[in-house]
């Protein structure tokens, strides 16, 4: 399996998942015309993606979905709670249900319920056969379900959004900071290292950092919050930020 991030961040999330016999994009939150660059970069046709599978109805994950998806003709996979509040238009839409395990090509997936201002939001577990991936973005807490989901996976894909302090002392409106750092908010860098500390084994191949905000967080103070926990449980994961606009360089799971 393959992992490549064509953006992540409140401007826009799209994740590419790859193996040799399939392809799938998490969230469509670029630009058409953008996502189809950016698959270009990596060496990919737009044709060959299999599916788009949203985790929730913002804009920043749907916003691309529905020209992209008409333009390939490529389903659309979300929960129906999802799909109804998404504003991508017609499209080839295929369902899936929270908590029911689905497949897309060699690729089982099942979402699960997380704490977020949406419809319906999810998170996933997706696994090849041999390998598994655990994705976790816009969350506001690490329930014991989400906790069960992302621990003990070859690659962990996870929020953290915003530096406690950088958003406290920002310049956003108090009720949006409140909004951020409640219960069903983003996680913080705290939040997400204490969590990443616990989720992580001998298998975690690597952890990537994503929907770094791009006002009230940078990768610098994510990534050594996250290492700097890990360390003192004498973990090594690799940890690394997820690039907000441009590609991140591809992993390859071993």
């Amino acid at each position: 399996m393959e992992v490549a991030f064509l953006g992540s961040s409140s401007s826009g999330n799209s994740t590419l998942i790859s193996s040799e016999d399939s392809m799938i994009l998490i969230d469509a939150g670029l630009s058409s015309r953008e996502m189809e660059r950016r698959l270009e970069f990596l060496g990919y046709s737009s044709a060959d993606i299999d599916a788009i599978v949203l985790t929730h109805e913002h804009s920043d994950h749907c916003k691309g979905a529905g020209i992209f998806a008409r333009k390939f003709d490529i389903p659309v996979r979300a929960n129906p709670p999802t799909f109804a509040m998404s504003p991508i238009g017609n499209v080839r839409f295929e369902e899936f249900i929270t908590q029911e395990e689905f497949c897309i090509g060699n690729f089982r997936m099942m979402a699960f319920p997380i704490p977020h201002n949406a419809v319906e939001p999810v998170c996933f577990s997706i696994t090849d056969g041999n390998h598994r991936i655990g994705f976790a973005t816009d969350l506001g807490r690490i329930t014991k379900l989400v906790n069960n989901v992302l621990f003990d996976k070859d690659l962990l894909i996870i929020e953290a959004n915003h530096d406690e302090a950088m958003l406290r002392n920002g310049s956003y409106p108090e009720f949006l900071k409140k909004n951020i750092s409640s219960s069903n908010g983003h996680l913080s860098n705290r939040q997400t290292a204490l969590a990443v500390s616990e989720l992580v084994t001998e298998r975690t191949q690597g952890v990537f950092l994503v929907h770094l905000s791009e006002e009230n967080n940078t990768p610098e103070k994510a990534e050594h919050e996250v290492k700097s926990i890990m360390a003192r449980k004498l973990k090594s994961t690799k940890v690394r930020a997820a690039e907000r606009y441009r590609v991140t360089e591809p992993v390859s799971l071993i």
